[in-house]
């Protein structure tokens, strides 16, 4: 069984569908994930993937990191 989410605060790419948007937001959360396990600081794990996506600010990297995610109705 598959299950929906909905993504609040959600800002999209115009040039990526909402599935690889899905897919690159995942893989930065977990990337996140890892980096913190091996640092201390959150800014520098940032930076490490800003470095990977330069096309993301610092900022967007971290509503990727920290939006909420609730299971659609």
């Amino acid at each position: 069984m598959k299950l929906k989410f909905m993504i609040m605060n959600k800002k999209s790419n115009p040039l990526m569908l909402p599935d690889e948007k899905s897919k690159v937001d995942f893989h930065i959360r977990e990337q996140f994930k890892q980096l913190q396990l091996m640092m201390t600081r959150t800014e520098d794990a940032i930076d490490l993937i800003k470095e990977q996506y330069p096309y993301l600010e610092f900022d967007s990297i971290r509503e990727i990191i920290y939006r909420l995610i609730i299971p659609a109705p």
